[in-house]
């Protein structure tokens, strides 16, 4: 069933669902890192941003049983996961942490949390 908007329009409405799960709800921030210059006296007086690209990820999502991975996996710290994001936009994160959790009479949830970083080429070190 598709969403229909009545009156004033809301700016993407819902969740993205993967393959491997229906999604509950995702937090996207934006981030970067921040050097203060200070002056001899110690005052800052000027600011100094890189890495301005990155993302922080979190996903909370309702697995569904014949998707397979990545909720089938039992390690997925470090592993890189590509998500839905808005429209056909998608997200490559490398996963920080990742929990599973059941409910009494109600069905598990699956949260991974990672970053995305602009200028990350995955390559396999080693094998």
């Amino acid at each position: 069933m598709t969403m229909k908007q009545i009156g004033a329009a809301v700016l993407n409405p819902g969740t993205t669902d993967e393959a491997w799960g229906y999604c509950e709800s995702t937090d996207i921030g934006h981030e970067g890192e921040k050097k203060e210059i200070a002056n001899g006296e110690g005052d800052t007086v000027g600011l100094l941003y890189t890495n301005t690209g990155r993302k922080k990820f979190s996903g909370t999502y309702t697995p569904l049983a014949a998707a397979g991975a990545p909720v089938t996996e039992d390690d997925l710290v470090g592993s890189e996961l590509v998500v839905n994001t808005t429209g056909t936009t998608t997200l490559t994160i490398y996963i920080d942490s990742a929990s599973f959790k059941r409910k009494k009479g109600d069905v598990s949830e699956f949260t991974v949390e990672g970053y995305y970083y602009p200028s990350v080429v995955a390559t396999q070190v080693g094998g």
